[in-house]
């Protein structure tokens, strides 16, 4: 089952024992199968940022939100390699990061996965992940 995000708050997640399904990639990434899920329930009406670039992320991430069921393809955010010095992974930006609308109160799925399920060694499966979420004024 997903696990539950907090707001500004670093959650850690692995990859380690999960499995992923053919034909479940996302929509930026690459044979990006083997994934953790998150449910982020929104603390404001306005736009979220989730990211994995963060010290503790130690693969190329690839960073997708959901707005409905977990899987469905309803896919309202994606990102592969962030542009950005937080993002740097082995000189290369690797990391991602995603904003969003959201509305308070809903929940969002948040989908983590590996580019093309490839990891620097099997237990480099670690990673971060933040949402921040910036009120409309």
């Amino acid at each position: 089952s997903p696990v539950l995000v907090g707001q500004g708050i670093d959650t850690p997640g692995t990859l380690a024992s999960h499995s992923g399904t053919t034909g479940d990639d996302s929509s930026c990434g690459s044979l990006d199968t083997l994934d953790h899920w998150s449910d982020y329930v929104a603390q404001c009406t306005g736009t979220a940022t989730a990211t994995t670039c963060l010290p503790a992320t130690e693969f190329d991430t690839v960073l997708a939100v959901y707005d409905g069921c977990t899987g469905t393809v309803d896919e309202i955010a994606c990102n592969d390699d962030t542009v950005a010095s937080e993002c740097l992974l082995s000189g290369s930006n690797r990391k991602s990061a995603a904003s969003f609308p959201v509305i308070e109160g809903e929940i969002y799925q948040i989908r983590i996965s590996a580019y093309q399920d490839a990891f620097p060694s099997l237990d480099a499966r670690e990673f971060d992940l933040r949402v921040e979420c910036s009120p409309t004024p």
